[in-house]
């Protein structure tokens, strides 16, 4: 055993800096990774593909009805957007996405529950204020993630990397969702 234990920590460290980092999976690691996989999940609306037949035969809803429905959600969208931001800078961004994430599965289940027009208002009011608590808040946190690691050089291609898992997220949901509605 060395008697100079801090010249051996010097030396396994000097080792680990003069090694080259192993990628990771799409280049991401910690929060990044973890940001990605909700943006993935979050973004999967299995619902897409069968939406109106959805809101049409099941929830019996007219047109009318329907694009009033997407109407308020983007009202709802837009007049959460600022106080949900409030929520990240307050309680933090992390408590933002996780809060945003439960939501979503909340309306999600909401949803599915009882096919009647006052329970789509209230989904979609909770669906608004869900994807609200999560926009901004989680390339905030991905962007913290690397600059508490002096990698914000980085962050250009780490916010293409979670676009890129929310667009692989509305792919895989409209295409699992048109072959569960289709069975």
């Amino acid at each position: 055993e060395d008697p100079r234990p801090e010249r051996t920590a010097r030396a396994r460290a000097r080792i680990a800096r003069s090694m080259p980092r192993l990628p990771t999976l799409a280049g991401l690691e910690g929060n990044g990774l973890k940001l990605a996989t909700v943006r993935f999940l979050c973004w999967m609306h299995l619902m897409s593909a069968v939406i109106m037949p959805f809101f049409r035969e099941w929830g019996r809803l007219s047109f009318v009805q329907i694009f009033a429905l997407q109407t308020w959600f983007m009202l709802m969208s837009f007049l959460m957007e600022v106080p949900t931001g409030a929520v990240a800078d307050r309680f933090g961004r992390k408590v933002s996405v996780a809060c945003g994430a439960a939501l979503l599965a909340a309306a999600s289940l909401l949803y599915g529950s009882v096919p009647h027009l006052g329970v789509f208002v209230v989904a979609e009011a909770v669906f608004a204020v869900a994807i609200t608590l999560i926009s901004g808040a989680d390339e905030a946190l991905a962007y913290d993630s690397l600059l508490t690691r002096g990698r914000e050089a980085e962050a250009s291609r780490v916010m293409a990397r979670l676009e890129a898992a929310k667009l692989a997220g509305i792919f895989a949901g409209a295409l699992v969702g048109a072959v569960v509605a289709s069975r």
